[in-house]
């Protein structure tokens, strides 16, 4: 088994942040392994361990623009996903440096490349 497959030894706290009804029942379905997904406004301070936000027009967010998120969360890792984003960019690349994310993914998102991220991000199961 992959290890992005194999579940944590403890559930993560996961937030969609302003995301849709459907998009958050698709990534609670693929990650129920790795912990409840919620959804919460932006503007939220809830704990979490990961961070997931719907960016529509993410070339249009000034440079660092989703800094304030990492001033509200310090340590979490964010994923912006966006429909305008081509699913060929490299996901921890230029684009999610300038917004100030860790990822960056497609919408719809992949399943794999959703799965491959968050373990990236929190790490190996423990």
């Amino acid at each position: 088994m992959d290890d992005h497959r194999r579940p944590p030894a403890r559930p993560h706290r996961i937030a969609l942040l302003d995301g849709d009804a459907a998009l958050l029942g698709l990534v609670s379905a693929w990650l129920a392994d790795w912990g409840p997904v919620v959804a919460q406004p932006s503007g939220a301070a809830t704990p979490a361990d990961l961070l997931l936000v719907d960016v529509p027009f993410p070339r249009l967010v000034a440079p660092g623009g989703l800094h304030e998120l990492a001033r509200r969360h310090p340590g979490v890792p964010v994923i912006a996903l966006s429909p305008t984003v081509f699913p060929g960019i490299r996901r921890r690349g230029e684009l999610a440096r300038r917004l100030g994310v860790a990822a960056v993914l497609p919408k719809p998102v992949p399943r794999e490349a959703l799965l491959e991220t968050v373990h990236e991000l929190l790490g190996a199961p423990r």
